[in-house]
């Protein structure tokens, strides 16, 4: 029975190992991201992610500051952004509503536009400009506190795919 639960724990333990090696889990401190985000969620973050995408919720930090920000990718390389009539439009296409206008761009190679799904409260790339994709640390993967809100993100990827 001893030798069960050990190889047991020892199971576990290795899981854990291997899990934390390649994720981590953030506190989300702000109400930027609110709805979808709530200040004091806890949320499962993938490390190092290799392919992002248009509506994927990713950290990163700039060089100005020492705090990690969490935002949606709203348009990458390439991309046309703007907001106009309290509208985000990438490519030419309404993506979200309640956007403060900002003047259009065109999103550099190698780098992503980010914003905060609330908007009004959101220091983003309206604020600071595109991000190199190399600032991206970490891509969110699921909530795992408060246990009412438990899940996969499924990424709200499609307002904001071609």
């Amino acid at each position: 029975m001893f030798r069960l639960l050990l190889g047991i724990w020892s199971g576990a333990i290795f899981c854990a190992l291997i899990l934390f090696s390649f994720y981590d889990w953030n506190v989300i401190m702000g109400p930027s991201m609110k709805p979808t985000l709530e200040p004091e969620n806890i949320i499962l973050i993938k490390r190092n992610p290799r392919h992002i995408q248009r509506g994927d919720i990713v950290s990163f930090q700039i060089k100005e500051k020492d705090v990690p920000y969490i935002k949606r990718v709203v348009a990458m390389e390439g991309d046309r952004v703007e907001g106009r009539n309290h509208q985000l439009y990438v490519n030419g296409r309404s993506v979200q509503k309640n956007v403060s206008a900002f003047s259009a761009l065109v999103v550099p190679k190698d780098h992503v536009f980010l914003m905060g799904d609330n908007a009004d409260q959101s220091i983003d790339s309206r604020d600071f400009g595109p991000v190199s994709i190399q600032s991206v640390s970490d891509q969110a993967v699921a909530i795992i506190w408060p246990l009412s809100k438990v899940g996969l993100f499924n990424s709200k990827r499609a307002p904001f795919e071609k």
